[in-house]
């Protein structure tokens, strides 16, 4: 198999998807593939390297949901001065992963298979997305500091500044990009763009015939969202 070039732009970056968090991915025709190195970081192994490498020995099959890629790095010599490296790393789509992971017996793997078997079920539904522009890139880097800690929250609100936006709008993109989502959801078209404008055409002339009906009523009536009411309609007085 010809080994795939990564570009040297394209370093390996984290990847996130529910409770997965592997330090080093890169992306192939939009699919994720992930290193040796990572998954066994992530599956808690005190030697990851070497404990998937005896993984893969015991069960070689694996290696068919692989692919071999090169990349160029740059290293120094020691004397101040550097020179580029190029290296072939074998690489592992999700299939690979899942494979690997049920082949381990760490108390991890057994926690999160279900996390692993929604990974790959996302990855053949074709839902996975790779980054996409530099704010995914400074949202992943808030996503990699401690959750709940002051410099997390610090880093919020400071691309909240920058952005002009919430500091809760930043926190669904992060809740966005643990979940690999893209951070901007699509503008709704056709039939459910419809039916979405039709049903609040619908809420907003209750509101208006019987203004003391209660929100919960009315999403309770026409099958939407209390949130989504809240959002037509604003805040009532009183519900």
């Amino acid at each position: 198999m010809e080994a795939q070039i990564i570009p040297k732009d394209q370093v390996f970056y984290p990847f996130f998807f529910q409770q997965i968090r592997l330090e080093e991915a890169c992306w192939i025709d939009g699919i994720p593939h992930f290193t040796r190195e990572a998954i066994g970081e992530w599956l808690g192994y005190r030697d990851p390297q070497r404990a998937v490498a005896k993984i893969i020995k015991r069960n070689p099959y694996i290696n068919n949901f692989s692919t071999v890629v090169k990349l160029t790095t740059v290293q120094s010599t020691g004397k101040g001065e550097k020179y580029e490296r190029e290296m072939e790393i074998r690489v592992y789509n999700p299939i690979g992963f899942q494979l690997i992971v049920f082949e381990s017996h760490q108390p991890k793997a057994k926690a999160y298979k279900i996390n692993v078997a929604n990974l790959t079920l996302a990855y053949v539904q074709g839902r996975l997305t790779p980054p996409q522009g530099p704010l995914t890139f400074q949202v992943m880097d808030i996503t990699c500091l401690p959750e709940h800690s002051r410099e997390r929250g610090d880093a919020i609100r400071e691309l909240a500044q920058d952005l002009n936006k919430s500091p809760w709008t930043i926190r669904r993109y992060i809740k966005r990009t643990e979940n690999n989502e893209p951070l901007v959801k699509k503008t709704p078209t056709g039939y459910a763009w419809k039916r979405s404008r039709e049903a609040k055409a619908k809420a907003e002339r209750l509101h208006k015939r019987l203004p003391g009906m209660k929100y919960k009523d009315i999403s309770r009536l026409l099958n939407i969202n209390i949130r989504t009411i809240y959002k037509w309609l604003g805040s009532p007085k009183e519900d």
